[in-house]
């Protein structure tokens, strides 16, 4: 995609491929929730600890990239059990 949004929404499509010919990989999933206006949730997963801070980069990066002004920060819970983190994306 070329916006940030387009973007959060598909970054799993690359642990996709790449698992084709890595079964054995367990990436982490991300889940992107556009919300209204220049808000949106992005929800992580990983069975690795501690990798939060680089999910932050990679958004920020994104950003950089496509020259959107981002703001990111976590939530204080995740919003579903099943993920380890919940980050709340501005995107102006």
């Amino acid at each position: 995609g070329k916006g940030l949004s387009e973007r959060l929404a598909t970054l799993n499509d690359l642990h996709d491929r790449i698992k084709m010919s890595m079964p054995h990989l367990q990436p982490p999933s991300f889940e992107f929730e556009e919300g209204e206006g220049n808000e949106h949730k992005l929800h992580y997963a990983s069975e690795r600890k501690g990798l939060e801070s680089m999910v932050i980069g990679l958004v920020e990066g994104l950003g950089r990239e496509t020259g959107e002004s981002v703001e990111i920060t976590q939530d204080p819970e995740p919003m579903y059990d099943d993920f380890r983190a919940t980050f709340t994306v501005s995107i102006r």
